[in-house]
C-alpha cells in the first residue's frame, strides 16, 4: 500500500468522481483506487471492526472518506445522478463500495427521502453481516430519521411480526438504527413494538433486545420502566425478570429501587 500523501489522494478522488454521471464506469474507476490503497496485512484502524463475508480491501478510511467527499460534492451538483451512484456501489459485493453506498445515501437531499427509505429497505434485506449495519449506525441520516420515522417504523413493524427470527433480527436493528440518534420522537411506537419480547425473549435475539431498552433506558428512562412493569404484570412474562435484572443499572437510583422492589413482588 502507497503512503497516503492528502493533496495527491484529493486529487485521485476528485479524477474517479469525474465519472459520476456514468455508475458503471465510477465503479470501475474506484475499484481501481481501492486496490491502489489495498492492505491486506495492516489490522488496526480498518473501516470494519467486525469480520466481514463481503470482499474487502481493508482500505484505510482517510481513503475511503476523502472519495465520499468527492461523491458528496458531486451529489450536491448532480442529485437526479446520485441514486444510480448509490445503487451501482450496492450491487458491488465489496465491503468499501457498499460502505461508501450507505453514507452517500446518508447525504442525499430531502426530495429524494422516499426513494432513500426504499433503498434502506431493499439494502437491509440484504445485509450479509453485522460489518454495515456498523455503517448505518455511523453514517449521518438525522434527516431521514426526521422527515421518514413513519415509514421506517412500518418496516421495522413488518419484520418483526414475521416468524423467521433473521427476519425479526432485521426489524430490531432497524429499531436501533432509528434510535441511534435523537432525531426520532415517535418512542411510542417503539415500546409497541418491542412488548411482546419483554415478556418472551427468544435467547438469539436477547442481545437486539438489551441493546434496545440500554437506548429506550437513556432516552426514555420512566416510559421504559413502565413498559417493563407492564410486561412484568402480565401473564406469559418468562423471561421478563431475567431482562430487567440485565438493564437495571442503566436506570436512574429512583427508577431501580421500583425495578427492584416490583421484581420481589412478582
Amino acid at each position: 500500500m502507497p503512503a497516503i500523501y492528502p493533496a495527491r489522494l484529493k486529487q485521485q478522488t476528485a479524477r474517479v468522481a469525474e465519472s459520476f454521471d456514468e455508475p458503471a464506469l465510477l465503479v470501475r474507476r474506484l475499484i481501481s483506487l481501492l486496490e491502489t490503497y489495498a492492505d491486506y496485512t495492516h489490522r488496526p484502524g480498518l473501516v470494519s471492526p467486525t469480520p466481514t463475508l463481503l470482499k474487502t480491501f481493508h482500505t484505510p478510511l482517510p481513503v475511503l472518506r476523502q472519495a465520499l467527499a468527492a461523491f458528496k460534492d458531486k451529489a450536491r451538483q448532480k442529485p437526479g445522478s446520485a441514486l444510480a451512484v448509490c445503487d451501482a456501489f450496492w450491487s458491488e459485493d465489496i465491503f468499501e463500495c457498499r460502505w461508501l453506498a450507505v453514507h452517500l445515501l446518508s447525504q442525499l437531499p430531502l426530495e429524494l427521502a422516499q426513494a432513500s427509505v426504499q433503498r434502506l429497505h431493499t439494502w437491509i434485506t440484504e445485509m450479509p453481516d453485522e460489518s454495515l449495519w456498523r455503517a448505518l449506525e455511523d453514517a449521518d441520516f438525522s434527516q431521514l430519521r426526521r422527515t421518514a420515522s413513519a415509514a421506517l417504523t412500518g418496516y421495522a413493524r413488518e419484520w418483526l411480526q414475521k416468524r423467521d427470527q433473521q427476519e425479526i433480527k432485521r426489524g430490531m436493528q432497524l429499531i436501533k438504527f432509528l434510535l441511534t440518534g435523537d432525531e426520532f420522537q415517535d418512542l411510542p411506537s417503539i415500546f409497541r413494538l418491542i412488548a411482546p419480547f419483554l415478556r418472551q425473549a427468544p435467547a438469539p435475539l436477547r442481545p437486539d433486545i438489551l441493546d434496545i431498552l440500554t437506548m429506550l433506558a437513556r432516552q426514555s428512562p420512566h416510559e421504559t420502566m413502565q413498559s417493563l412493569l407492564q410486561a412484568l404484570n402480565s401473564i406469559d412474562n418468562p423471561d421478563t425478570p431475567w431482562l430487567i435484572r440485565q438493564i437495571l443499572s442503566e436506570f436512574p437510583p429512583e427508577s431501580q429501587r421500583t425495578l427492584r422492589l416490583a421484581l420481589k413482588s412478582s
